[in-house]
């Protein structure tokens, strides 16, 4: 295990980095229901693609985290370089707990057709847990994340970047990204547990939804993190 800190970003950032991400998305999807496919959760998966067949996915677990993914540009991409590097690789020092969560969670949405079968086509891998402070893999973080870590470069920002990088990519309003803050800022009180928007939230969900399906695609999004309108 590459046990260098000089790049690998804290742990800290994880979850509230891909909360703000889900909130941004959620709202930006009442104006553009064609990025709904861009985030979203299922269960205690958190799922990001973009439009050139990249992927990853996040898998949570109390304090434990692991995150893999698959980059259409990476060098390491089977369909281009004609054989698969094998996941095991990705995994060098992995304890129990977290390489089960990767084969049993976050490899699950990494399924593609290869060789015969379906199987996890995974281009790199993360980890974190209660032990460590920063994130940890089996490789240097420049490796990682120019293999599809990118992928979540704004989820992994510090709070106020990020904030900045959701509304730059968003296009947000001044009193659009007032929104996002606020509903973040409730979500993560409240944690797993229901939060109903109020009244003048939802007004300005509305104001922004482009006809009544997109406020739908909005409604769903926030709802697979338990918000609703």
């Amino acid at each position: 295990m590459n046990m260098e800190r000089t790049n690998f970003p804290h742990c800290s950032l994880v979850y509230p980095g891909v909360m703000l991400g889900t909130v941004a998305h959620a709202v930006a999807v009442a104006r553009y229901p064609s990025l709904s496919h861009e985030q979203s959760w299922d269960g205690g998966n958190y799922c990001i693609q973009d439009s050139d067949g990249s992927r990853g996915t996040i898998s949570f677990d109390r304090s434990t985290f692991v995150a893999a993914f698959f980059s259409e540009e990476s060098e390491r991409n089977p369909f281009v370089r004609g054989s698969q590097c094998h996941v095991e690789d990705y995994l060098a020092g992995l304890s129990g707990e977290i390489k089960s969560l990767a084969y049993n969670e976050a490899f699950q949405y990494l399924l593609q057709d290869w060789d015969g079968g379906s199987q996890p086509i995974v281009t790199s891998v993360f980890w974190g847990d209660s032990k460590s402070d920063y994130i940890q893999a089996s490789e240097n973080w420049d490796s990682v994340y120019r293999n599809g870590a990118y992928l979540i470069e704004k989820q992994l920002s510090p709070f106020d970047k990020a904030l900045y990088l959701w509304a730059d990519y968003f296009q947000f309003s001044r009193k659009e990204l007032v929104l996002v803050q606020s509903i973040y800022q409730q979500k993560m009180k409240v944690g797993d547990s229901d939060l109903h928007l109020s009244h003048s939230e939802v007004n300005a969900l509305r104001a922004m939804a482009i006809n009544e399906d997109s406020l739908n695609e909005c409604e769903e999004s926030f709802s697979e993190i338990n918000i609703s309108l």
